[in-house]
């Protein structure tokens, strides 16, 4: 067995994933009571081509909103990462600023760029 985490926020890649009827993510995922989404990742997801105008078909995920705390924490990570040359996708950056500030760690097929978000706090799994 391995280890327990409570909660877990889905990237949007692996949202897809799952959504394209893939179970292979949940198996890759400790035992976890509950899966989250962004409301950035909501946004991603719309903007597809899974997106068949059903506002309802992501009901059963729990959808964690990007708030003013989220928006300054992800700003400072933003600009930090630009002056260190090491700049990802705003988008990504406000994906993990919502991980960070509710402290639940994040299960992408991203992992080169969300590393860039452990030293701030973020955890991947």
């Amino acid at each position: 067995m391995g280890e327990i985490i409570d909660q877990v926020i889905l990237d949007t890649d692996c949202l897809i994933q799952l959504e394209k009827g893939d179970l292979s993510i949940i198996n890759q995922l400790p035992e976890t009571g509950r899966l989250f989404i962004t409301s950035i990742t909501v946004f991603e997801f719309a903007l597809g081509n899974l997106f068949d105008s059903e506002k309802n078909r992501l009901d059963s995920y729990i959808v964690i909103p990007f708030n003013k705390e989220d928006g300054f924490l992800a700003a400072k990570i933003l600009k930090e990462l630009k002056k260190q040359g090491e700049e990802i996708e705003f988008r990504d950056v406000m994906i993990g600023a919502i991980c960070i500030t509710h402290d639940i760690p994040i299960k992408t097929n991203n992992e080169k760029h969300f590393k860039r978000l452990e030293k701030y706090g973020l955890r991947l799994v």
